[in-house]
């Protein structure tokens, strides 16, 4: 049950998942930024990015929304001390790739085709370095 205090964040993914993400996977969230904005001297290629914890990590519980070509999952935050209480995960729809879902999972207000959105995730560069 949320609390007034609970706070709910929304997330793009721009790396490949490892596995593809489903309802009760065990995901960790990672922020990441240009390098470059810290240490302008960097070489502008191969685009490199750091990575930092924000203390968001826990259980995927359901499906929050489904299109064509993403889908938003929702994940509660296992560490109490952070406000973010609530995650919300949009990610591409690339079914086996990205993500696996089963159809009943999907509410039934989403049920129907979503049409695509445009310009919604932009992946990182395949040379990235992270």
């Amino acid at each position: 049950r949320a609390r007034v205090a609970d706070r709910a964040d929304y997330y793009d993914v721009a790396l490949l998942p490892k596995s593809p993400l489903h309802v009760g996977a065990d995901v960790r969230l990672l922020l990441i930024s240009q390098a470059r904005f810290h240490t302008p001297e960097l070489p502008e290629l191969p685009k490199a990015y750091d990575a930092y914890d924000i203390r968001v990590e826990g259980r995927i519980s359901r499906i929050a929304t489904c299109a064509m070509d993403v889908l938003t999952f929702v994940l509660t935050n296992i560490h109490p001390t952070n406000p973010i209480r609530y995650a919300y995960i949009t990610i591409p729809n690339i079914h086996d790739i990205t993500v696996q879902v089963d159809p009943h999972e999907i509410p039934r207000a989403y049920a129907k085709t979503q049409p695509m959105q445009p310009n919604r995730t932009a992946w990182l560069e395949p040379d990235a370095v992270i």
